[in-house]
């Protein structure tokens, strides 16, 4: 899919790119700004979306509106897992309790059904003075198990009892009338008037913003500079006709009449933003807001049985089985009542939890934030949105009294607004335009000093370099011991060169990972662990290959010479008389491929690692092709297509270290019933077995354990050699901001936001 291919593309370079660095000293953000020694926290975003409704923010800087505000019914710890009490959580080593509105037990009965028992606080109050009780998480939990419900959360797919029976019978009407298609004549739920309305909508504004998002997103990203090229970009070159000007509407007009005008299909496969269908809902709320609310068209049950009510303070959810999205999906926001719903239509006993079943409208419509979090909304002009402390929020004093989120137009504006005194936070894109910049302001080559202090956090995601096991094999058996040695004889040169390569690009902000996963994530593996080793240091028989004190030299002769143990292992073919090998197994090829999405100039931090890679195999007869492609469309087609042989990418992760997504077996990108990311085709009974087990162990130090089985797996089929974890990086003015009140020991998950009430201004 073109749109996919290209946006994810971007991601990966995302933190490759070096962004415009312009300074926006006469911009309107940095005009009228209060100064510090009003003690105001000004916070720069590189978006705002004004979207600032707890069950609907999707941006980051709009859930940040909504963390400011609110609370979650449970939090992250540093390391990405669940805090169920106070309790001292453990990271990297040292002991950190956190203090979170509710505790939680988990309980496992003997026929599989899991209970989760929460306890609240009882000194937690909303900004309004009132209290936060279970009703506000019920309320909270049931809007979001609604039929109607079109916002980002996934908690009505958990297996909770009784959720599939709650939801069963009710149908979106604008949903019903897309499925119906523009020529249906039955109108039993629907007028025909609505439904006229509908697909006018969709075929005109709504397929012209669709048009335009595709436009839009070509231009942002390079690809395209107006209307025409970004058609071109995206495949429908054919269409142009020289010299004719095109709208957006004339290109979602050639769209729509190459896909036989099945709205579905050309959703599916070529939104570049929002989805037509989302779109057109959008537009028609103020026009016909009936078509949001769901109806409904059988019976169904009028609670959820799995959420049940067991005092002012506590609650309980039963589900089905064991799933560890449970404890991910209760970090909720807890929304109270009486603000987002009616309490007139709180009543359980009759199955109403504070509006009428299947019609959010009231829900959805309030666009002012508010909840038991540390500041109180203020005002948004558009630009920045304005906060007061929340003089009785249950943490104590907030130390700063007012706070302000700033939008800027990228990461270059946002960086100068910090070095220019207009802002006093920020997270910019990592680039040498950014990093120099800081520099120089600090007057040294320190990313830290006396203008602005740098507190780099490790991302969530990592970088690597993936193999195909169908295509990098030998006697057509993937998974078979002369294929891992094939693999491994590569994997063992691109592991040896990595540190030069990375160190080369990204300079202190990034580092060497040993595992194919996050550093970030509670389930990665760390030096103290007993089974602990770096990635590909071994050799055919298992023996260590370096000692502590060789030079990079020695080590990457070493790294050869092993590469040349294991392709013998793996049955190629070796001249002592002209020192190389001359012929491969069956199966193998002397010749292979890796695609790495540098633009065609080198840029990208695994280049100059596989540019010395294809050197070192050179000389003993290998061909190692370096394909610097500059259209990354050829990666994410290769690899859709199961072509690709090697390739340099990067994950983004989520909190929950799932492994199903990318190495269950089933989900290579052929398979139709897969999930499509599974590009080693990697297929291991054994590995499958454990990542299904692994989804059903409540005990996170089990879990574990188990995907440390997992990885190492995953390691020996010699699939992915993990490269590098980069850092976001975390800007603060250290004129403004008393750094020494920021919270302890910054990650992804636990952010300035999180102990933002004890920041204090200079």
């Amino acid at each position: 899919m073109k749109q996919k291919a290209i946006r994810i593309s971007t991601l990966i370079m995302a933190a490759l790119m070096c962004l415009t660095f312009s300074a926006c000293g006469d911009t309107d953000q940095g005009e009228s700004l209060q100064p510090a020694e009003q003690e105001v926290l000004r916070v720069g975003y590189e978006a705002l979306e004004g979207v600032f409704n707890p069950f609907y923010a999707v941006t980051e800087a709009d859930k940040d509106v909504c963390a400011l505000t609110g609370v979650s019914l449970l939090e992250y710890d540093r390391g990405g897992g669940i805090v169920t009490d106070g309790n001292t959580v453990n990271y990297k080593g040292k002991g950190y309790t956190y203090d979170g509105i509710a505790a939680c037990e988990t309980v496992t009965a003997a026929d599989g059904r899991v209970t989760y028992n929460i306890t609240l606080r009882e000194d937690v109050y909303f900004s309004d003075s009132e209290q936060l009780t279970a009703d506000d998480v019920i309320f909270t939990m049931y809007v979001l198990a609604d039929p109607a419900y079109d916002g980002p959360s996934t908690f009505s797919s958990l297996p909770i009892v009784g959720m599939t029976d709650y939801r069963a019978g009710m149908f979106v009407l604008s949903e019903m009338i897309a499925d119906a298609g523009d020529s249906n004549r039955d109108f039993t739920y629907w007028t025909e008037e609505q439904q006229n309305a509908y697909w006018s909508t969709l075929k005109g504004e709504a397929g012209e913003r669709f048009a335009q998002d595709i436009v839009d997103y070509c231009i942002e990203n390079g690809f395209a500079t107006d209307v025409v090229s970004a058609m071109k970009k995206w495949g429908y070159g054919h269409a142009v006709e020289d010299g004719k000007e095109y709208t957006a509407s004339d290109f979602f007009d050639i769209m729509r009449r190459e896909y036989k005008f099945d709205y579905k299909l050309l959703d599916a496969e070529e939104a570049a933003g929002e989805s037509l269908f989302d779109i057109t809902e959008e537009l028609l709320e103020d026009t016909a807001p009936e078509l949001g609310r769901a109806v409904m068209i059988s019976e169904s049950e009028p609670t959820v049985r799995g959420i049940e009510k067991t005092g002012e303070f506590s609650l309980r959810v039963t589900t089905e089985r064991f799933d560890a999205g449970v404890l991910y999906a209760l970090t909720m926001t807890v929304a109270p009542l009486h603000y987002y719903g009616d309490e007139g239509l709180f009543a359980p006993e009759r199955g109403t939890f504070g509006f009428v079943k299947g019609d959010l409208a009231a829900v959805k419509a309030k666009s002012e934030p508010m909840g038991a979090g540390p500041y109180v909304f203020s005002s948004y002009d558009g630009g920045r949105v304005n906060f007061t402390a929340n003089s009785g929020y249950y943490k104590g004093e907030i130390k700063t009294p007012e706070l302000t989120l700033i939008g800027y137009a990228d990461s270059g504006q946002m960086t100068s607004a910090l070095i220019d005194g207009n802002i006093d936070i920020c997270a910019p894109e990592l680039s040498d335009g950014i990093t120099e910049a800081v520099k120089e302001a600090n007057g040294a080559d320190a990313l830290t000093g006396e203008a602005i202090t740098c507190l780099p956090v490790d991302f969530n995601g990592y970088g690597f370099i993936g193999i195909n096991a169908n295509n990098v094999s030998v006697g057509n058996t993937p998974g078979g011991k002369a294929s891992k040695n094939l693999r491994k004889a590569f994997a063992v040169l691109f592991a040896a060169y990595r540190e030069e390569s990375v160190s080369g690009y990204y300079g202190e902000m990034a580092e060497v990972i040993e595992y194919p996963i996050s550093s970030v994530s509670w389930a990665a593996p760390v030096p103290t662990d007993r089974t602990y080793s770096t990635a590909y240091s071994k050799g055919v028989y298992g023996a260590p290959i370096y000692t502590p004190d060789m030079t990079d030299e020695a080590r990457y002769q070493v790294a050869l010479d092993t590469a040349k143990e294991f392709l013998l292992a793996a049955g190629y073919s070796w001249s002592n008389s002209q020192g190389r090998f001359y012929s491969a197994p069956n199966g193998a090829r002397m010749s292979y491929t890796v695609i790495v999405p540098g633009g065609g100039a080198g840029d990208h931090p695994c280049y100059e690692l596989v540019t010395k890679v294809s050197e070192a195999l050179e000389s003993i007869g290998i061909d190692l092709t370096v394909d610097d492609v500059t259209d990354n469309n050829r990666l994410w087609t290769a690899l859709n297509s199961g072509s690709a042989d090697m390739w340099c990418a990067a994950w983004t992760g989520s909190a929950d270290p799932d492994l199903y997504k990318v190495y269950y077996s089933a989900n290579y990108p052929t398979n139709v019933d897969g999930t499509g990311k599974n590009h080693f085709y990697i297929a291991d009974g054994e590995l499958d077995g454990k990542i299904l087990s692994a989804r059903t162990m409540a005990d996170d130090g089990e879990r574990r354990r188990v995907y440390h089985e997992c990885l190492s797996i995953i390691m020996d089929w010699a699939v992915e050699v993990p490269v590098y974890q980069r850092k976001q990086m975390y800007l603060y003015s250290t004129e403004r901001v008393d750094v020494d009140t920021l919270p302890t020991e910054m990650t992804t998950y636990r952010r300035w936001i999180s102990g933002v009430e004890s920041i204090e201004m200079k």
